[in-house]
């Protein structure tokens, strides 16, 4: 039986063939240009830019056990990942921030946390309307921190909630459909809890508690 050292191996060694093989696409675009005029080139390159990601994520679902807790200085922290957030800058919708005043410091695994609420993010992102807002609150409760991403997009329908997290459900093109999967078991692994509401047309508000130990 493989062991998680020759999982982790095996997966490092497909990684490195698609790197291959997307650079070698890009070496041959920058120098005979026209085959970006070919049929399914475009659909080539998109399919390889997937399954990076697929990869990626795939590799990240170690990022869901055994956190290394630390104090966390919440400003900077935000600031990192509105920093990070490519949609933030570009999607030309606003992330708007709201933290608690007088609240200044978590205890969780940031760079875990930070994953998790980019994958949070970018759903968030991808489901606005012309005229979308995304807010992200954090503040206090009893024992604990919340992390609170809303938007006023699409919205999810009811039926579908329940399998929201199952892994590959309602992937699209250019995502793994890991991304809340991996985000709920990285809050869990914290002691935490993810919650979810939704409705069409209106949007959704996703809620994130983790427990000060």
């Amino acid at each position: 039986m493989l062991k998680n050292q020759d999982y982790e191996r095996l997966l490092h060694e497909i990684k490195n063939a698609v790197c291959v093989i997307s650079c070698s696409l890009q070496l041959i675009e920058r120098s005979h240009p026209e085959v970006s005029d070919y049929a399914f080139w475009q659909d080539t390159t998109s399919d390889l830019t997937s399954l990076r990601t697929l990869l990626v994520d795939v590799s990240n679902t170690q990022l869901s056990s055994h956190p290394k807790k630390e104090s966390v200085n919440l400003e900077a922290f935000l600031n990192e990942v509105k920093s990070a957030c490519p949609a933030a800058g570009t999607s030309g919708h606003p992330l708007v921030i709201d933290i608690e005043k007088g609240l200044t410091e978590g205890y969780f695994d940031p760079a875990r946390i930070q994953h998790a609420l980019l994958k949070i993010l970018d759903n968030a992102f991808d489901a606005l309307y012309e005229d979308g807002v995304v807010l992200l609150r954090v503040y206090s409760r009893e024992n604990g921190i919340v992390f609170q991403i809303r938007d006023n997009g699409r919205g999810i329908a009811k039926d579908a909630l329940p399998q929201i997290f199952q892994p590959f459900f309602g992937s699209k093109s250019g995502k793994s459909g890991l991304g809340l999967p991996i985000s709920k078991g990285i809050v869990e692994s914290h002691g935490g809890t993810l919650t979810i509401e939704s409705e069409l047309a209106k949007g959704t508000t996703i809620t994130i508690f983790l427990p000060v130990d």
